[in-house]
């Protein structure tokens, strides 16, 4: 994205992020891009996370903001009163390892990417200057989607849509990285078979075909979630992979995005 595009939409006010699932691997590289920005940041910590205090000290170290409100509505929404975030982000979501090791079944879809994010949308529309949402959702969640997870986002999705919040919803592909430090092999084998078939389906298809199917790393999908976060043009509008690459068309001088190119993602 431009210069120009980015600073019409942050010319009103310095950006002040609040990055939910801050210490995630997306989230972690988000926290990062931001301060090589210079934006003031506020990290949420779990506090009953596995790996809480050594989070703490790290962002602590980094000069961020830590927030380790208990995810209840009025925690939530003092912490946001608190911070009067221009941007809130929701990088949270649980896996099916996840659920099948919590005993007590209070882990699933419903209860942490549905209730969680509700949770955030309701603290968010009770700011006296209601911030932007950036929800990170995934490739295959819409409408047509199947299967537990990518329902469980397209419900998430239609919840930001009915917020009335200014939103940006991202849908990137598989998320891996020799960098994550969760190790999630059977994500990183499919990520690496993806990655060899985006490249050679772009040898004939082009390279859109290979930037809509190859996997992002945590940085690159950081650096494009930033970018979005500030850019007028995608403001109420789900973004696919190939607009959250390190370069996209929308670098170019002319570009544009018609009123209507949306149409039907929902």
């Amino acid at each position: 994205m431009s210069a120009t595009t980015e600073s019409r939409s942050s010319d009103l006010a310095a950006p002040r992020f609040f990055v939910a699932g801050a210490t995630g691997y997306v989230g972690q590289a988000l926290v990062h891009e931001a301060l090589a920005r210079g934006f003031a940041v506020c990290a949420h910590v779990r506090p009953d996370s596995p790996g809480h205090p050594l989070h703490c000290a790290q962002f602590a170290a980094l000069g961020v903001a830590g927030d380790e409100s208990a995810w209840r509505p009025a925690p939530i929404a003092a912490a946001l009163a608190r911070w009067q975030p221009t941007h809130t982000f929701f990088l949270v979501g649980t896996t099916a390892r996840r659920m099948r090791s919590d005993r007590s079944g209070r882990t699933s879809y419903a209860t942490v990417d549905l209730g969680l994010l509700e949770l955030l949308l309701a603290a968010a529309r009770a700011l006296p200057r209601a911030p932007r949402f950036l929800y990170l959702s995934s490739l295959g969640a819409g409408p047509r989607a199947r299967g537990a997870y990518l329902l469980a986002r397209s419900q998430a999705e239609q919840a930001v849509l009915a917020s009335g919040l200014a939103f940006t919803i991202a849908r990137p592909g598989i998320i891996t990285g020799p960098d994550r430090a969760e190790a999630r092999h059977l994500e990183r084998l499919a990520g690496g078979t993806l990655a060899v078939a985006a490249r050679l389906g772009g040898l004939f298809a082009g390279p859109a075909f290979a930037d809509r199917w190859r996997p992002t790393d945590g940085r690159e999908l950081a650096h494009g979630l930033v970018r979005a976060a500030l850019a007028h043009t995608t403001i109420n509008r789900v973004l696919l992979p190939e607009e959250l690459r390190w370069r996209t068309a929308a670098h170019r001088p002319d570009f544009a995005p018609r009123s209507l190119r949306d149409h039907g993602r929902f």
